[in-house]
């Protein structure tokens, strides 16, 4: 009976260690929806409070469209996780908020003026770091409320990184790409 029991529980043990081993090695295009269903619906404060935050801030430069709307634009069904950097027993700290999208064409112009950048089929994802204070949310020191702007950290598009500050003008312009697939709110 006894050896019955432990045949079970390593049964069970190595059937979760080969599902855990499986997410670990799947493509973000899978990982990365799994993920935020997790999240938003067993660690809903967090999620709620930090990436619905982020959702709702607007584009830099781009009056009126959200990220949520510009990124549902971009891409079918984007992926809006968070990371914890930083956190207390409360929640408070730091979060890196991050929103990846898959297979999407995005061009803009080429800093050179000799044509255009066009990455196709190409996985985007935007970060951004906030702050958690109770229910303050914030970006660098500028507290962030619906429709009001928020710069993110780094846009990545296929293997290229944006970065703020970039000499060239490609970070504002892959927001305005981003932007131009919204709808303003």
């Amino acid at each position: 009976m006894a050896n019955k029991i432990v045949r079970i529980i390593v049964g069970i043990l190595i059937f979760c260690g080969i599902v855990v081993g499986a997410y670990f090695i799947l493509p973000g295009s899978v990982k990365y929806p799994i993920t935020q269903y997790l999240q938003s619906n067993f660690d809903t404060t967090n999620y709620n409070s930090v990436v619905n935050a982020v959702k709702a801030s607007t584009i830099p430069g781009n009056k009126g469209i959200t990220y949520e709307s510009a990124m549902n634009g971009t891409c079918d069904g984007p992926s809006w996780t968070y990371e914890k950097v930083f956190t207390d027993d409360l929640g408070n700290g730091t979060y890196n908020v991050f929103v990846d999208g898959y297979k999407t064409t995005v061009t803009f112009e080429s800093a050179d003026s000799d044509g255009m950048i066009t990455n196709t089929n190409a996985h985007f994802r935007v970060t951004f770091q906030v702050q958690k204070n109770g229910s303050e949310i914030k970006i660098g020191d500028k507290v962030l409320e619906a429709g009001k702007k928020a710069e993110p950290m780094k846009i990545e598009v296929a293997n290229s990184t944006y970065l703020p500050t970039d000499d060239n003008d490609y970070f504002q312009k892959a927001l305005d790409f981003f932007a131009s697939h919204g709808t303003k709110e």
